[in-house]
């Protein structure tokens, strides 16, 4: 487990980073449901995110958005505290741990990465980082009997009637 640690703690040092003295981001892993260290999900299983960071003067009214790109900075998903119904109100100064959850991930196989923004009450960009965490994306049993040209893996229904006269 400790390698692992080491592996994510070396991709934040790579990061592609903005920073402010107000945030520190002190681990990203990439966990499963029961809260283990992972690397890989199976296409359109849940994405689990923990973030620890440190906050080191009071933020007001703080608007964070993780989201997920590929490695070539195609922005695929962005989810904002502000409007998933979970604004916050302050952050104080100390330590803090988050979970974020995609709870159906349906990218095709292949390597994405993970970033963050974090605004301050007039959206001034206090933190920002892309490359944070590298996650892959499997196959699933099924899925090498579908159709192999697509990026998202919806779940579909056909309904085929027969039309009379």
């Amino acid at each position: 487990m400790q390698i692992l640690e080491n592996v994510k703690k070396s991709a934040l040092e790579k990061a592609n980073e903005t920073q402010s003295d107000n945030i520190e981001l002190t681990s990203i892993l990439i966990v499963s449901n029961t809260g283990e260290a992972i690397d890989s999900i199976s296409s359109g299983d849940s994405l689990n995110i923990r973030i620890k960071f440190k906050i080191n003067k009071l933020i007001n009214k703080p608007e964070i958005v993780i989201g997920t790109h590929t490695t070539d900075f195609v922005y695929l998903t962005a989810s904002s505290t502000d409007t998933d119904d979970f604004p916050l109100d302050k952050l104080e100064e100390g330590e803090y741990c988050m979970n974020f959850e995609h709870k159906h991930y349906p990218l095709k196989p292949g390597t994405y990465g993970v970033r963050i923004a974090i605004f301050d009450q007039n959206r001034n960009g206090l933190y920002a980082a892309e490359n944070l965490i590298f996650f892959s994306v499997n196959k699933t049993a099924l899925e090498s009997k579908e159709p192999p040209l697509k990026l998202l893996n919806i779940p579909s229904t056909f309904y085929i009637k027969k039309h009379t006269g």
